[in-house]
């Protein structure tokens, strides 16, 4: 019940954040409220955040796949674990690891460009991007560890059977 409902609210946040703060790095401002203009300003402005307006070629094509495939999968994962569907297990999984690999760059990034003017900085910047990295290794590996059950469950039948 814990798990499902930290998946529906994670999926459920994301989606705004995604259409609202993300994409700003690859679509034109035009396509944006002013407040969400004005949100991802004051955010570059205080934490000094290299991704948000002069992003990097890799940081764009991150954030295509983030549009692309990830958005789509947040409205399917949130259908799907509102309804106790199991066949999301495995696309959690497929999530949580492409979602986790890709900050491995950025965090290496952040502590490696030079245009973060101090550690502290730095550090407030880890914070923000860390629960990226975190909260879809948590989901994909409890979803691994439930498909790794079922798999074990229907090979010990089968070997009942025979």
């Amino acid at each position: 019940m814990v798990f499902r409902s930290i998946a529906i609210v994670w999926y459920a946040l994301h989606i705004p954040i995604t259409l609202l703060v993300d994409a700003q790095i690859v679509l034109p401002r035009t396509l944006f409220p002013t407040f969400a203009l004005y949100l991802a300003d004051v955010y570059v402005q205080r934490t000094f955040d290299p991704f948000v307006r002069a992003a990097p070629a890799f940081i764009r094509a991150l954030v295509w796949c983030e549009l692309l495939l990830q958005l789509p999968f947040f409205i399917v994962a949130l259908y799907a674990y509102a309804k106790k569907l199991e066949w999301i297990r495995i696309w959690t999984v497929v999530y949580g690891v492409h979602t986790s690999t890709t900050l491995a760059p950025i965090l290496f990034e952040l502590w490696n460009v030079p245009t973060i003017p101090t550690d502290q900085h730095r550090l407030v910047l880890t914070g923000i991007y860390l629960p990226y990295l975190l909260v879809p290794l948590f989901l994909g590996s409890v979803e691994l560890r439930r498909v790794h059950n079922t798999l074990q469950s229907i090979a010990l039948l089968d070997r009942k059977r025979a």
